[in-house]
C-alpha cells in the first residue's frame, strides 16, 4: 500500500510530465505555425496534406 509521501510523488511527477508534455506540443505547434507561413499554405492546403499523409 503506498505511502502519503509516495502517493504526493507520484501526482506531483504526473503533473510534471502533464506540464512538459504541454509545453512540447506548444512548441510544436508554433514551429509547425511558422512553417506554414514559410510555405505560404492554407489553412486547406494543410488539411489536404494531412489526410494525404495518412
Amino acid at each position: 500500500m503506498p505511502t502519503k509521501k509516495t502517493k504526493s510523488f507520484k501526482e506531483m511527477f504526473s503533473l510534471y510530465r502533464q506540464e512538459k508534455l504541454e509545453d512540447e506540443f506548444f512548441k510544436l505547434q508554433k514551429y509547425g505555425v511558422k512553417k506554414a507561413r514559410e510555405m505560404k499554405l492554407s489553412e486547406k492546403n494543410i488539411k489536404r496534406l494531412i489526410f494525404e499523409g495518412r
